[in-house]
């Protein structure tokens, strides 16, 4: 396993990521009560890393912030709406924030 992958935000970017995968499974399958739980443990994760933010790093950290509330918002909107797509570009958009996460601080 890479340090990226053992870091407190390498861990939280995954779990994220395989709740979503959950979420996006059971969306596609209709299983939307199951979603919705295993929703609120992506939720959960999303606001952590929402709270590790340091606000020291201005404006990096302001748009973190507008990108995590504007990813819980969508899987909320989602998940009311029954629509599995909104629910796997949530998944590919956690996605690609670890990747760019990694390239930035050299964990990759």
């Amino acid at each position: 396993m890479t340090a990226a992958a053992l870091s407190p935000t390498g861990l939280l970017y995954g779990g994220a990521i395989r709740y979503l995968d959950q979420v996006a499974h059971a969306a596609s399958a209709g299983a939307w009560g199951e979603a919705r739980t295993v929703l609120r443990r992506a939720e959960t994760i999303v606001r952590e890393l929402d709270g590790t933010l340091d606000p020291e790093l201005g404006d990096v950290a302001l748009r973190l912030h507008t990108i995590y509330a504007g990813a819980t918002r969508a899987l909320r909107e989602a998940c009311a709406l029954q629509d599995a797509q909104a629910v796997s570009q949530v998944k590919d958009d956690v996605r690609a924030l670890r990747t760019l996460w990694r390239e930035t601080t050299g964990l990759i």
